[in-house]
């Protein structure tokens, strides 16, 4: 019984860290996001304002993309751990 107990917390905690690190690379996908986003505004002159905003639409859905699978992912374990409600 007392192995078994030493499991269930091993998995939570490994869950727990696994949550962290999810959390982790959303922030850097939205930093690096906008930090794209402000290269791109900064490169402004002489380029025509429809082609800097499309590119722009285009960075925002591809890191959106990669950010809602992480979301995804970092919610199912969150579902998995009984203890831990967002």
């Amino acid at each position: 019984m007392f192995w078994l107990g030493i499991f269930i917390v091993l998995i939570y905690v490994c869950s727990l860290i696994r949550v962290m690190y999810f959390e982790a690379l959303i922030k850097k996908l939205h930093k690096e996001k906008d930090a794209k986003i402000v290269a791109l505004s900064g490169q402004g002159r002489g380029i025509l304002l429809s082609i800097i905003q499309r590119q722009q639409n285009k960075i925002t859905l591809e890191y959106n993309n990669k950010i809602e699978t992480l979301e995804r992912e970092r919610r199912f374990v969150l579902e998995k751990l009984p203890f831990i409600k967002f």
